[in-house]
């Protein structure tokens, strides 16, 4: 009831947390198609969900788990509160067996650096951002604090405590986790 998963691509899942239960649907300032019928010229993503029992440690209001399956990751989820030990998503193809498991909460390894939100001041190197690529194939789009955009072209307000997490599992192949995140955010 709080959680809402959804397959984009076979390398790309969105992962949504609302302690409401209301789910976003609405455009933010980074992600403009959230749902995969509003990614232009692409075929609706093939993927297999299995249920899991419900454990036992999450207490009663738990609900069972699933598991997701693409040609390009495996996702599984205990259904219970987000932990590292609770939802995984795992890069398939061979990349590396240990390194290319994402776990929610840790970032993941081997980030090769998205950018610099600006120069100013700066002589010499400066920290950039985690960016897409990765040498293990994983990584996470964060867009739970971005605003969003409501029709009328005014900026909305998130529900506080919502997460909206996007992981790409493109393995070494950064054209298509660049194509990808073209089709997401415009």
């Amino acid at each position: 009831e709080r959680v809402r998963i959804t397959v984009l691509s076979p390398c790309l899942v969105r992962l949504e947390y609302s302690p409401s239960g209301t789910f976003e649907d609405r455009a933010s300032q980074v992600v403009i198609r959230r749902d995969a019928s509003d990614l232009p010229d692409r075929p609706a993503p093939e993927f297999e969900v299995r249920r899991t029992p419900r454990r036992e440690s999450l207490g009663e209001d738990a609900e069972e788990g699933i598991e997701v399956d693409t040609s390009g990751f495996h996702l599984s989820y205990d259904g219970g509160p987000f932990t590292s030990q609770g939802l995984s998503v795992q890069v398939k193809g061979g990349v590396s067996n240990y390194h290319s498991v994402w776990r929610f909460g840790q970032p993941p390894e081997g980030n090769l650096g998205g950018t610099a939100r600006t120069l100013d001041g700066v002589d010499g190197p400066c920290e950039l951002e985690p960016g897409l690529a990765s040498i293990h194939g994983v990584a996470v789009l964060d867009d739970s604090s971005s605003l969003l955009l409501e029709d009328d072209g005014w900026l909305g307000i998130r529900d506080s405590g919502s997460l909206d997490l996007y992981v790409f599992a493109h393995g070494r192949d950064y054209s298509a986790m660049l194509r990808d995140f073209y089709a997401i955010t415009g």
